[in-house]
């Protein structure tokens, strides 16, 4: 997926990946290991569309993030920093209703739609 012309500017994309930081236990973002063996039921754009989730909610400290169908697409550009908080998943509005209506039925994560508001997410929790 392309980034939006107006942000060129701002950010030149390099044509690799420019690899991973050398100390990993200061480069990461909390994931939870309940997903290992599920990985399988999972298609490649719901594994991105819930990779995205968890980047935006517990990666955050959060339990609930509104989550725009052009942030996961094309990602988040903080005006203010001047930076890209990350670049989305890059896939298509159709990819990504089907990966959320799929996660939702395979009781991955919880969605709540607000008329005229951006949806709710959040991870399925187990009750305890």
């Amino acid at each position: 997926m392309d980034i939006p012309k107006k942000y060129n500017k701002y950010l030149p994309e390099p044509k690799t990946f420019q690899g991973f930081p050398p100390e990993p236990a200061n480069n990461y973002w909390r994931y939870p290991r309940c997903i290992n063996g599920w990985w399988a039921s999972l298609s490649g754009s719901e594994q991105k569309v819930l990779d995205y989730i968890v980047r935006h909610t517990w990666g955050y400290n959060k339990e609930t993030d509104q989550i725009s169908f052009s942030q996961f697409s094309k990602g988040i550009y903080s005006k203010r920093k001047k930076e890209w908080i990350d670049k989305g998943i890059g896939l298509e509005t159709q990819a990504i209703s089907g990966a959320i209506k799929g996660l939702e039925k395979k009781g991955f994560i919880v969605v709540k739609k607000r008329a005229g508001k951006t949806t709710i997410y959040r991870l399925k929790t187990t009750s305890l």
